[in-house]
């Protein structure tokens, strides 16, 4: 097992612990605009428990999703219904389907330059590439068996590729780590373990990669984001009093946005909400839109965006995927 070297953490706690501050009345504030009942799914294909999803080359919304309450199941657990859903961005018609007695429990999406999609399973242990088609082209991880090696993952949550086609995925409830491996699926190292100091998580829920290279984790259960290079060595982080847990996050790279989706429980454990946060990646300056009044409670998992600025919210306490038309 390699780990990267532990590195002197007080020039980065200095500076990186500082809460961020909220948008500055200088900077452009988002306004957001709810689209209700836009997804045309058939009747044939009820949407299970949506956790995760993303956008392909083509601009289609790709929905990874669980089980439904029609859905059966084999022997060996896995579901035996389409589970990642295809739809056309014109009038979110399905184009195609597939995935079927594939997998347990999916719980992450990420789709790569090259159009192949990613999906972690937590269930399985397992890490899968696919071609847009669905074609199995890569496996990680020893299929139901959890472990904290090279070979064996304990619940993965999300998986982001690279320019070079080299790739991290989250080892998220069981491990407290990000591992990278080389684009042929070489183990190469990692870092991370439980705690919320600089490189240590608790719970490592969803990753993304910017423009260069370097990478933003969820780390749901600190209620922070923090950024490393692409070698793991830390950054900086993001928090905030009003964070609930950051459930997940993605980089719209050519605008050096950042949106994240937090959820939130009251006092005695019930449900609060979650909000949509933005936050400006240069400047640190970060806007909440407040959905954790809505009636009734949403609980986001993670979050997406097109070109023509809409974003996207897949709600497993709803199964349902909203959608936001954001404005300047």
């Amino acid at each position: 097992m390699i780990r990267i070297p532990a590195i002197n953490y007080l020039p980065f706690i200095i500076f990186g612990l500082v809460a961020i501050t909220a948008w500055s009345q200088n900077e452009t504030t988002f306004k957001h605009k709810e689209i209700d009942n836009f997804l045309k799914l058939p009747s044939t294909i009820p949407l299970g428990t949506p956790p995760s999803l993303d956008f392909d080359n083509q601009l289609n919304l790709v929905i990874l999703q669980r089980k439904s309450a029609k859905s059966v199941i084999s022997p060996g657990g896995l579901v035996q219904n389409d589970l990642v859903l295809i739809l056309d961005p014109s009038n979110y018609n399905l184009i195609e389907s597939w995935g079927k007695n594939t997998f347990k429990k999916p719980h992450g999406i990420h789709i790569d330059d090259m159009n192949n999609i990613w999906i972690t399973d937590t269930e399985l242990q397992q890490v899968f590439k696919f071609s847009h088609e669905g074609k199995l082209l890569m496996k990680l991880g020893i299929k139901n068996i959890p472990g904290n090696d090279s070979l064996h993952f304990d619940q993965p949550t999300d998986v982001t590729v690279g320019k070079d086609g080299s790739f991290y995925v989250t080892d998220g409830y069981g491990n407290d780590r990000v591992v990278k491996f080389s684009a042929s699926g070489k183990y190469l190292f990692e870092w991370g373990s439980k705690g919320n100091a600089p490189r240590q998580f608790n719970l490592p829920h969803a990753i993304d990669i910017d423009l260069d290279g370097n990478l933003y984790v969820a780390d749901r259960e600190n209620n922070r984001i923090q950024m490393f290079d692409s070698n793991g060595n830390f950054i900086r982080l993001w928090t905030d009093e009003s964070f609930g847990a950051i459930q997940s996050l993605r980089i719209d790279k050519k605008n050096n946005i950042l949106y994240a989706v937090d959820y939130k429980i009251k006092k005695d454990g019930d449900p609060l909400g979650s909000d949509i946060i933005i936050v400006n990646i240069k400047s640190g300056k970060f806007q909440k839109i407040e959905d954790s009044n809505k009636i009734p409670v949403r609980r986001y998992h993670d979050i997406g965006f097109d070109t023509s600025r809409n974003l996207y919210t897949a709600d497993i306490l709803l199964n349902k995927i909203h959608k936001f038309n954001l404005k300047r």
